[in-house]
């Protein structure tokens, strides 16, 4: 009797001991089919769309890693324009594919890095939905990552050179690693949790110093951990560990680079804050971008709804199209309306997992969402600088559904019905016709005309069009100057003009104005300014498969008026 009560008393652990594991097999099984799938479908989409030639690639991001791996930083001036001074580390590995790989595999490498979002986005959505029963977690973790990379920046730039898209991968692992301790329903100031914070604080750090527009997201993910911590003292200590490896990770990819600027401009952020730090190379302002800003408060608060539809904004920003924040902004207020009635009332009535107003996941990427959104419209508004929001908008959608209603039916018509307005409504950043080429054997197609003494050979360029990208195709000993750009002109009282000035007067050898013949007339009423003139007699041409035709080097001459 005894031995079949044991029997029997050991069986139910028999068949619950392997369910702990099974669900863990099922969890990596799920992350490692979205990665594949993710990236061999991305990569697929990215060379159907064509070979990358947008204008950052043709301005810094191919020139950048070149003047960085070659010691050009204080022989050419300004030749990428104010984009020379950006941190030449996140170009280094689309730099690397250009020069060892054949471009289709350029295109496909690319688009299958950016498509692992799938498998991030995936992972946190199904941390996310733990209340819904497994195969439920499972279908609405691929819907939502699906209709997430369904966006204009993600589509716009997939497999392309404009790294935020790459950056996001970080910002997005540590939100994974954060929803993934964050589920457990424990402070995160255990050491688990702490191991979570410095996980998390590094990958944004990585991200961050590579490049600083992900600044906003560091912001959104702090104001975020503050409020999921109940304590003052928990809340201090997260902050503090999240915080130090952000900046240990921040220094690890960036510090070289800060010391450089400082050491060369006395600003480490070269140009950019100069209103604050003052370098003598740099006009006294900030350098900020207030093209795409609002210009009031309440323009701010319509945005949302101005990107669903063709209008001023959306046309001047790339003629994108998104309803995914205009539906957010809906659900977030009447979300925030149902908190404010269940609290006055003490309603008890909701599940706990689904709609307390304390669910840890759930309030951590919304914190997360909104002020990062609101900090990036106030800073920056680029629509490109905000490709993490975009791709967790449809589980912030499908979050906020949850908290609203317990009816299944309601959820699901308003889920499906914003998801399709999303879908239908989406049109992907269009920068110009220039942004994607044919596939050829190799990524660039240039000549450019045979100088006789390169060593001493200074080309100018006016104006500001993106022509960095030439530069690795001349002789190296070949000096280019910019004495005109969105960083810089003859009338700048800055010690860049002061030693752009020297070094024209100085100058003994040719003197090139890199240039087009429709521009020449402007051109000149630049150089005027140091003395010079442009001849429009016998230019040599450059062939780039790159650009349109007729991009010449003019003779320069040295002005007698």
């Amino acid at each position: 009797m005894s031995s079949k009560h044991r029997t029997r008393s050991q069986r139910p652990q028999a068949r619950t001991v392997p369910s702990r594991p099974a669900r863990k097999v099922n969890e990596a099984l799920l992350l490692a089919v979205m990665l594949a799938v993710g990236f061999v479908l991305f990569g697929i989409v990215s060379v159907s769309l064509g070979q990358d030639n947008n204008w950052d690639l043709r301005n810094y991001h191919y020139y950048n890693p070149y003047a960085f791996l070659t010691g050009r930083l204080g022989f050419d001036m300004a030749p990428a324009q104010m984009q020379s001074y950006f941190n030449p580390l996140s170009d280094l590995l689309y730099y690397f594919l250009i020069n060892h790989l054949p471009p289709w595999w350029i295109g496909f490498l690319m688009g299958g890095l950016h498509g692992l979002t799938l498998g991030l986005i995936g992972l946190i959505a199904y941390h996310s939905l733990a209340a819904l029963d497994y195969w439920a977690r499972v279908g609405l973790s691929l819907l939502c990552a699906g209709v997430g990379l369904y966006g204009p920046v993600f589509i716009g730039e997939l497999g392309a050179s404009q790294n935020d898209t790459t950056l996001s991968l970080l910002v997005l692992g540590a939100v994974l690693i954060l929803v993934r301790r964050l589920g457990k329903r424990e402070s995160l100031t255990g050491k688990p949790g702490l191991i979570a914070l410095a996980l998390a604080g590094g990958f944004v750090g990585l991200a961050m110093g590579l490049k600083e527009t992900v600044a906003i997201y560091a912001v959104g993910m702090a104001v975020a951990l503050s409020v999921v911590e109940r304590s003052w003292k928990g809340r201090v200590r997260a902050i503090g560990i999240w915080m130090g490896a952000l900046l240990v990770a921040c220094l690890l990819v960036r510090g070289f680079w800060l010391v450089e600027l400082q050491s060369r401009f006395g600003n480490p952020l070269f140009p950019f804050f100069n209103n604050i730090f003052h370098s003598p190379w740099a006009e006294v302002k900030s350098w900020a971008d207030p093209r795409y800003m609002h210009a009031s408060i309440g323009e701010a608060l319509v945005r949302p709804f101005m990107y669903v539809a063709k209008n001023q904004f959306t046309s001047f920003s790339n003629d994108f199209r998104d309803a995914r924040y205009a539906v957010i902004y809906v659900l977030a207020l009447a979300a925030l309306v149902t908190w404010y009635v269940r609290r006055s009332k003490k309603s008890k009535a909701a599940p706990r997992d689904v709609h307390d107003g304390r669910d840890p996941i759930r309030l951590f990427l919304l914190v997360f969402f909104v002020v990062t959104y609101v900090v990036w419209q106030v800073q920056f508004s680029i629509m490109r600088y905000i490709p993490t929001l975009e791709v967790l908008g449809p589980l912030l959608i499908l979050l906020l559904t949850l908290y609203l209603t317990r009816l299944k039916w309601l959820q699901t018509l308003i889920v499906v019905a914003a998801f399709l307005f999303i879908v239908v409504d989406m049109q992907a950043l269009n920068y110009n016709r220039l942004e994607r080429l044919t596939w050829t054997e190799k990524f660039w197609d240039v000549e450019v005309p045979h100088l006789s003494d390169p060593d001493h050979t200074v080309v100018l360029i006016a104006g500001g069009r993106p022509w960095g990208y030439l530069i690795p195709f001349f002789p190296p000993g070949t000096r280019f100057v910019r004495v005109e750009s969105n960083f810089t002109h003859p009338r700048s009282p800055t010690r860049m003009q002061e030693e752009i000035r020297s070094i024209l007067a100085a100058h003994q050898g040719a003197l090139f104005l890199l240039s087009r013949p429709q521009y020449l007339t402007a051109n000149n009423d630049v150089l005027k300014a140091y003395q010079l003139a442009a001849s429009n007699q016998r230019p040599q041409p450059i062939r780039s498969r790159h650009e349109p035709a007729g991009l010449f080097l003019f003779s320069v001459t040295r002005s007698t008026s």
